[in-house]
């Protein structure tokens, strides 16, 4: 049996699925690879004994190692072997020999692949070049030519004569006008005609075409007295677009405390707090946020947003693994590209998937970071926190809990998902979480040993580098936490309407997707059409949510996010449910 075409077609699907070059392909016999007891296939034995050469092996394909720039540089004119790759043809190719045959000795060296059976009509995807290293392909190829590739003409989809032609043409024109006068498309460099704005007024044309009128940015004008009520064109609406999750923002105290504190420091803190924009209210809120969580220290920065990104981008670094569940928040994804580590996502809440990844790779890395969330924004679900700490013991790597949406929300008296779960403080290495939703006030903090905070304090480029939290927000945030401590029955309260929510949906059979009793409660429409149409006749009806649509969900799962506060009621809750189900029901 000829194994060439079977070995060939692997490569091309997994570079067409997964944008990933294959290093080797093994073929071997049905019951001779190591296996467990129960059938489970032992992937160590099988790394070993490919290591070893001691599969039985049917046939196997195996790359070449991919050329350093340098390397490829040095072949900028073609090689002795451009003959045996034009005798694979029988036409001469379009563009010159000796550019066709320099074309391919450059992709073939990324590509690793034998020299025999190319002709011009051979795709990229036939060589088992990857996303990375066809963009490193063209930067090679427009190095040794001196020339500009534009993006339309280099696709996984091109052959090599087509790439050929390309570079010649591309390459003739640079000669004849000159580099630095090739004339640079209008989309690179004029904003109004970037792709992203072009696509960003196509979505918006068709908001309004949909909804009548656009459904986000819609003025809250305030003076309602209370969150759960929000006046937007004069009208008051019933607000479940907020996080005011315990009903503090708008609390006597904390109001005082706000203006308190602007009346003592102003309206900003002036400087970063490692230089003079420290304050006293900035150690009183840190101390009791370490205090309210049992860790020993905390701190806090202007941004939650900014929180993950520079807390985890400092931490990590190139020689290691960060993995986050696949429905991360995305300042959880920001840190990871910024830290430059590597980065893996595993299925949703799925430690056991977590467990085998980490089992695989967990010794190619120095440092592992598992990020996960409290409760997750989406879809009002939390993970089995305790499962996460096993693994985190079991392979030696540190883990960061989300608490944005959990503090104030999860145990019994608010303290978030490490009390509604008994999970030792000192057992996750980073508490993060933010002032702008339970704490009524903005910014967010990270709490955890003495060591980690002193070395952000420090060196972490997001606070040493920012002005420190406004006074205001500090005191805002020390006084709503103190409320929090005083009156643990607003957490209480904020579960039973929770509750109440999700059982209301259900009883009229509304999709509330992985929605476990959380304030945050999805209500699964499905198409983005009719979440726009829904979304204008809730607002019709006095009732404030706005549509979550694809890209930020799934497509085919769009959205409505309600977030239940401890100051809605009853009555609201009974009478929004039974609203969106009608409305629901007329389209």
């Amino acid at each position: 049996m000829q194994f060439t075409p079977v070995l060939d077609a692997v490569r091309k699907a997994v570079i067409e699925e997964h944008g990933v070059s294959l290093h080797s392909i093994v073929l071997v016999r049905c019951g001779t690879i190591p296996k467990t007891s129960s059938g489970k296939v032992q992937r160590r034995a099988c790394r070993s004994a490919l290591l070893a050469g001691t599969l039985h092996s049917l046939a196997a394909f195996h790359s070449q190692a991919t050329p350093t720039v340098a390397a490829m540089d040095a072949h900028a004119t073609p090689l002795d072997s451009h003959d045996a790759i034009l005798s694979t043809h029988t036409g001469p190719p379009s563009a010159d020999s000796s550019v066709f045959a320099t074309v391919c000795q450059h992709a073939l060296a990324f590509g690793g692949a034998a020299l025999s059976g190319i002709t011009p009509d051979t795709p990229l995807t036939a060589l088992g070049l990857d996303s990375l290293q066809r963009v490193e392909l063209a930067a090679a190829l427009e190095r040794a030519f001196t020339c500009r590739l534009p993006d339309k003409e280099f696709n996984p989809e091109q052959t090599l004569g087509e790439l050929a032609r390309a570079v010649q043409a591309s390459a003739r024109a640079s000669s004849a006008i000159g580099l630095r006068a090739v004339r640079i498309a209008v989309a690179h460099h004029d904003i109004a005609r970037f792709p992203e704005y072009v696509e960003l007024k196509r979505y918006e044309r068709m908001l309004k075409a949909v909804a009548g009128d656009h459904p986000y940015f819609r003025v809250d004008e305030g003076g309602t007295g209370c969150t759960s009520v929000a006046r937007i064109a004069g009208r008051d609406v019933l607000n479940f677009g907020v996080y005011d999750y315990i009903g503090l923002s708008r609390h006597p105290d904390v109001v005082s405390a706000a203006k308190a504190a602007i009346d003592r420091y102003g309206t900003s803190s002036g400087a970063s707090r490692l230089v003079s924009g420290e304050k006293q209210v900035h150690q009183d809120l840190e101390w009791a946020i370490a205090d309210f969580l049992e860790t020993p220290a905390a701190i806090v920065f202007v941004s939650g947003h900014a929180t993950n990104v520079t807390t985890i981008g400092h931490l990590l670094g190139p020689e290691d693994l960060i993995v986050h569940d696949a429905l991360a928040h995305n300042s959880i994804i920001q840190g990871a590209q910024l830290s430059g580590a590597t980065r893996r996502a595993f299925p949703h809440n799925d430690w056991q998937a977590l467990d085998s990844m980490l089992t695989e790779v967990r010794h190619r890395y120095r440092r592992v970071l598992i990020a996960i969330e409290g409760v997750y924004s989406m879809d009002g679900d939390f993970p089995n926190l305790p499962r996460f700490v096993e693994l985190k013991k079991d392979h030696k790597a540190l883990i960061l809990v989300d608490e944005a949406h959990s503090l104030g929300t999860m145990g019994s008296t608010g303290r978030g998902i490490g009390e509604h779960w008994g999970v030792a403080r000192r057992d996750v290495d980073l508490w993060m979480g933010t002032l702008s939703k339970t704490l009524g006030s903005c910014g967010g903090y990270v709490a955890g040993s003495a060591e980690l905070i002193e070395l952000l304090r420090y060196t972490a480029p997001g606070f040493v580098y920012s002005v420190g939290l406004a006074p205001s927000n500090a005191a805002a945030a020390l006084a709503a936490l103190t409320v929090l401590r005083a009156e643990p029955h607003r957490v209480t309260r904020l579960h039973e309407l929770s509750a109440l929510f999700l059982r209301e949906a259900t009883r009229r059979g509304l999709n509330t997707g992985l929605a476990a009793g959380t304030p945050v409660i999805p209500v699964v429409v499905g198409s983005s059409v009719k979440s726009l149409r829904m979304a204008g006749a809730l607002h019709r009806r006095g009732i404030n949510v706005q549509p979550i649509l694809h890209p930020a969900v799934p497509e085919h799962s769009s959205r409505f996010r309600f977030f239940v506060t401890a100051n809605h009621n009853e009555v609201q809750i009974r009478d929004t449910v039974r609203i969106f189900a009608d409305e629901l029901a007329t389209l």
